[in-house]
């Protein structure tokens, strides 16, 4: 026998040189057949390129063939194409059989040279063998054999057929591994005879086989498949997309595969100026940091401020936040940034390095979403639109290095939502600013008998999901929820503080699109009556327009499919930014920095325990720059023997209104308000007026004995007025009381004239 086996090759290099040392001494002739770039057009990584090149110094591989897809075929038609050449290769030497098999495929040494023996015997012509897979590990196996069988050792004769999905005596073998022999005789052996043992799950990237898979385009499967592998846990059953469940066992690391080498996962850092609420920007960082590590990226997160309500949904990934305040230099494989803020600061400021750089700007007009200073080090700019990139164009930046990402949605929304009853009850808005002729509607929609529920600063403030969103019959919002509901088949009626076109459809798509579907598309505003209107008498015909919705949706919003095309673009991407551009971009960022005094806004409380106030004894909590009621608790317990506290609302001029402060203890807890004394300018009620960027409240020293054995400060208030929007309204108060006061006293002097001309009369 001249055995003759070749490995397909694309993804999985961490197993590769294993695979070769397994196989190398159980056959004459070993090739490998590889691609520069997947059937999915995904680049080779650099690391599998060295592999490759360690393979050939070593003299392991007698045969390396670089095959080129043929994109006009199936990913499988390229595939089977691909395993042709190792046939080829194998007759070229004159082998007398060949093997077919993949990087992450072992076979146990003994078992492999007793059935070669075997085959040679007993003239078998082609053969068949179980497998068994292995999770996460080299000894976490199936109990039992999986479905997939797979096509082993045939004799090269004229008789020998190679078929694209050809018949074959086996069931669950590889469509594109099936090689025949109609005349010949057959084997399937057992699977203590001889089994295929298949490193499938034990892989340092899973993304990368995943969506180089054939089933790649099966966006369900993939993101079921995701999550059953990121999921698993020893000793867990495991299921696997149209697997049956199997019990997975712990066995020997029979090909000696635990201690291998991988390389160091890429380190990604993503930043966005904050983390805080559910917004377009913070969502978008969200998806992002999900996508790369389903990569299995390294995932940092670089922001001035990361708060709650957001942050739980971060913490729940164990995604690691960089505090872009006291952050110190270290080196990134890719720096993805939002807001010039953030890369001006990690570039310029705090001096952290990256061997590629993309900057994205989400919106045309709003000033944080500027390009930054420091552009010439930029490798390739994203915009959210059409308009988007226009504006970046018209600042001076050049157009070859601008693409557009629309909104890309994860695959979790492109699960079907197809539903059987077609009918208008339950409508969601989704919105921060909800325009006053939707408002009016809500009671028109309600009296006809349709559910209203507002998801946002005005309702229910939390993620969208999926899950969320499955529940309604229809949407109104504008901007990325637009991009969810197009991708799970909902209706939506674009329609927001812009105006907006209505119900998205084919006629309207294009258009709606190039403007992120904000609803600048149209200038388009109309009534209340006219929204009720379009909303109840259109929808009937959106039953038959949403398939349109989800098809685009599919082909335009994939978020992984996105991330693929943007990485393989910056591979080829070279900066052309011209220097003169600064003056315009700077000038842009002028209007932010003029609007924005602080850009990292905190409350503060320091604790004197003998020693005075100094920062080293304080704690500061982010505070969100909007006027809802927050609450921040300043943990007590390790500060023991304090004898005063002082508590600074703002770094910034504000104004508050304080709903509680206590000190809590074990079994008590202390209303600290009647102590209170303060830096304020004005001060009414539970309303404090600070003119100054350094309020200060504290309390008298007769209150010092309720910070005994405390365990912490809560302080519940609501920032109504901030920075020059304070100074304003503090301003305004002041002559307010000063003419209150000048009035009160004209008055006094009035009544003093009239007492003294009434005695002067009298006497």
């Amino acid at each position: 026998m001249k055995l003759s086996a070749s490995i397909n090759f694309f993804n999985g290099e961490e197993l590769l040189w294993y695979t070769v040392k397994n196989i190398r001494p159980l056959v004459n002739h070993l090739s490998i057949v590889y691609q520069e770039t997947s059937n999915w057009n995904e680049p080779l990584s650099d690391n599998a390129k060295m592999v490759i090149q360690k393979l050939k110094d070593g003299n392991l591989v007698d045969d390396f063939f670089c095959f080129t897809p043929n994109f006009n075929k199936t990913p499988a038609e390229n595939e089977f194409s691909k395993r042709v050449v190792g046939l080829e290769l194998a007759k070229k030497i004159n082998a007398t059989h060949f093997l077919l098999m993949d990087a992450d495929e072992f076979y146990i040494p003994e078992q492999f040279e007793d059935a070669k023996k075997l085959i040679e015997t007993e003239d078998i012509t082609y053969s068949c063998v179980h497998s068994y897979f292995y999770l996460h590990k080299p000894y976490y196996r199936s109990e039992t054999p999986d479905t997939t069988n797979v096509c082993f050792i045939a004799k090269i004769t004229p008789e020998l057929s190679f078929e694209y999905q050809g018949i074959f005596p086996a069931e669950m073998v590889d469509p594109t591994r099936r090689l025949i022999n109609k005349s010949g005789k057959f084997k399937f052996f057992d699977a203590d005879e001889i089994s295929m043992h298949h490193m499938n799950f034990v892989r340092e990237n899973f993304n990368s086989k995943l969506i180089n898979t054939s089933s790649a385009s099966n966006l369900e499967f993939i993101n079921n498949a995701k999550k059953a592998l990121t999921h698993w846990e020893w000793p867990r059953s495991f299921s696997f997309p149209n697997k049956p469940t199997y019990n997975i066992i712990k066995v020997e690391d029979r090909f000696h595969l635990d201690n291998i080498e991988l390389k160091s996962k890429a380190k990604i850092l993503l930043t966005n100026h904050f983390i805080r609420e559910f917004s377009g920007s913070e969502i978008a960082t969200l998806d992002l940091a999900k996508e790369f590590l389903s990569r299995e990226y390294a995932v940092t997160v670089g922001t001035f401020t990361f708060a709650d309500p957001l942050k739980a949904e971060f913490e729940k990934f164990n995604i690691r936040i960089l505090d872009l305040n006291n952050a110190t230099a270290e080196h990134f494989d890719l720096i993805w940034a939002q807001h010039f803020t953030t890369i001006d600061a990690c570039l310029i400021d705090i001096g952290i390095t990256a061997d590629k750089i993309i900057f994205s700007s989400l919106s045309p007009y709003e000033s944080l979403e500027s390009p930054p200073l420091s552009t010439e080090k930029v490798d390739l700019f994203l915009a959210n639109s059409l308009e988007t990139k226009k504006t970046m164009v018209e600042m001076g930046l050049d157009d070859s290095m601008i693409e557009i990402l629309p909104n890309p949605v994860s695959n979790d929304f492109f699960v079907n939502n197809s539903k059987k009853d077609f009918s208008l009850q339950k409508i969601a808005i989704v919105s921060n600013h909800i325009p006053s002729e939707i408002k009016e509607a809500i009671p028109q929609l309600e009296n006809k008998g349709i559910e209203i529920k507002i998801f946002g600063m005005e309702g229910e403030f939390r993620l969208i999901t999926p899950d969320v969103l499955r529940e309604f019959d229809a949407i109104i919002t504008i901007g990325r929820t637009v991009q969810y509901c197009l991708a799970m088949g909902i209706p939506v009626y674009c329609y927001d503080r812009f105006g907006g076109p209505g119900w998205i459809e084919e006629a309207n798509f294009q258009l709606a699109s190039e403007f992120n579907f904000s609803g600048r598309c149209t200038n388009r505003k109309i009534s209340s009556d006219e929204i009720v209107t379009e909303l109840i008498q259109n929808f009937g015909d959106m039953q038959f327009k949403v398939t349109f919705c989800r098809d685009v949706a599919l082909k335009n919003y994939s978020l992984s499919d996105s991330v693929s095309k943007i990485m393989q673009k910056l591979t080829f991407t070279e900066n052309k930014n011209p220097h003169h551009l600064f003056f315009n971009i700077a000038k842009r960022q002028h209007i932010y920095l003029n609007n924005n005094s602080k850009l990292n806004l905190f409350a503060q409380l320091f604790m004197d325990q003998g020693k005075g106030i100094s920062e080293e004894n304080s704690i500061k909590f982010p505070v969100v720059q909007n006027t809802q009621t927050q609450e921040f608790t300043f943990d007590l317990t390790d500060k023991p023997n304090i004898k005063a506290l002082r508590l600074d609302p703002l770094n910034e001029c504000c104004v508050i209104e304080i709903e509680s402060l206590h000190v809590k203890k074990e079994n008590e807890t202390i209303d600290l308000m009647p102590h209170v004394h303060s830096n304020a300018e004005i001060h009414h009620g539970k309303s404090y007026f600070f003119t100054t960027d350094d309020s200060q409240m504290y309390f008298s020293e007769h209150a010092e004995s309720v910070f005994e054995n405390a365990q912490a400060l809560v302080v519940v208030l609501r920032y109504a007025h901030v920075a020059k929007d304070a100074l304003h309204v503090s301003v305004k108060q002041k002559n307010q009381e000063l003419a209150h006061k000048e009035q009160n006293i004209n008055a006094l002097n009035q009544e003093l004239i009239s007492l003294y001309l009434s005695k002067r009369v009298g006497y």
